[in-house]
């Protein structure tokens, strides 16, 4: 009982460590690309998570927001990260691509991850940095009534960017904490940023595009009725100290198989999702975004896809903190 009380004082420190870094008076601007199924999509934003739930895995992602619109976000993303040992150093690896669209404007990541992974208090802590580059492309067709009745040609007006492609350097930090409290009880928190170094990509002679990002996010899974029925709340904040935006919910787990859950988002979208995980360490799961902000009158609501597959290094012994080892992948 003392060693459960321990452990619950220990997660209270570290959740309120976690979100006071979060809210620290950094200025940036949101342009990180927007996700559903965060829980199940820790490597596109923190490179410490990579190797910590003991197995190999791949997974796709595929969203597209705000459906109706033209030239609406669409992202792909694709990762996979696995655990190592370096003699008596557990570490894991990863690799992150992903494709991001938004009107005339692309953005291309590609980056790897490096994370050391060691026991504190009665989890595990992965450490980890993501080095690789960014491409961001401007392909824009742009017609105003200036331009119509004038020359025709927008690009006369200075401030309307044309077309251009910039490669940059980019960097990641990431802290992911994954523990257990008793035979029926585990957690995980992470906390992360993107694009650390700020580089600066000026697209057609303008203004700097890239900035820093900062994710917050923890789940709590409690064993209702054994390894058959797992509820699973969580919440994901992303935070810049210009805008903030939060997501809470929770998933409910059925005999290791069968998922579904109820997300909101703060002034965007209620969020309903469902999931599969089949014999052989495969997945399936949907999310769809109702949107309730203005939004919702001109738009058919968002999707979001992924497919999941984890399997396990026989050869690697790796400390297994939670009993699910495929969760969160």
């Amino acid at each position: 009982m003392k060693s459960i009380k321990q452990n619950l004082t220990n997660m209270k420190n570290l959740l309120l460590i976690l979100f006071a870094a979060s809210i620290a008076p950094w200025a940036s601007a949101q342009q990180d690309a927007q996700f559903s199924m965060n829980m199940f999509n820790h490597m596109t934003y923190n490179p410490g998570f990579a190797g910590s739930n003991g197995m190999t895995c791949a997974q796709a992602i595929s969203r597209n927001q705000w459906t109706g619109f033209d030239n609406h976000p669409s992202t792909l993303v694709f990762n996979a990260h696995t655990p190592f040992a370096i003699g008596d150093l557990q570490s894991g690896a990863g690799l992150n691509i992903m494709s991001d669209k938004l009107g005339f404007e692309k953005n291309l990541y590609m980056s790897g991850s490096y994370a050391i992974r060691k026991e504190v208090g009665n989890g595990i802590l992965g450490t980890g940095m993501s080095i690789g580059f960014l491409n961001k492309s401007l392909n824009a067709d742009w017609v105003t009534s200036e331009s119509l009745e004038n020359s025709g040609d927008a690009y006369l007006d200075p401030s309307i960017p044309h077309m251009d492609s910039q490669l940059a350097f980019d960097m990641g930090f990431g802290l992911f904490y994954m523990g257990s409290i008793g035979r029926d009880h585990g957690y995980y928190v992470g906390l992360s940023a993107t694009h650390i170094n700020r580089s600066e990509i000026h697209v057609d002679g303008k203004a700097p595009f890239n900035q820093r990002h900062f994710f917050l996010t923890a789940q709590y899974n409690y064993k209702i009725a054994g390894d058959r029925l797992i509820l699973k709340p969580s919440f994901f904040i992303e935070n810049d100290c210009v805008t903030t935006q939060y997501l809470f919910g929770s998933l409910i787990e059925i005999d290791r198989k069968f998922w579904t859950g109820l997300f909101y988002r703060g002034n965007d979208a209620i969020i309903a999702m469902i999931g599969f995980d089949f014999v052989g360490g495969y997945g399936i799961g949907y999310a769809y975004d109702i949107t309730t902000s203005k939004m919702g009158k001109y738009s058919s609501g968002s999707h979001e896809i992924i497919l999941r597959y984890c399997f396990e290094l026989k050869s690697q012994k790796l400390p297994t903190i939670y009993g699910s080892p495929r969760f969160p992948n």
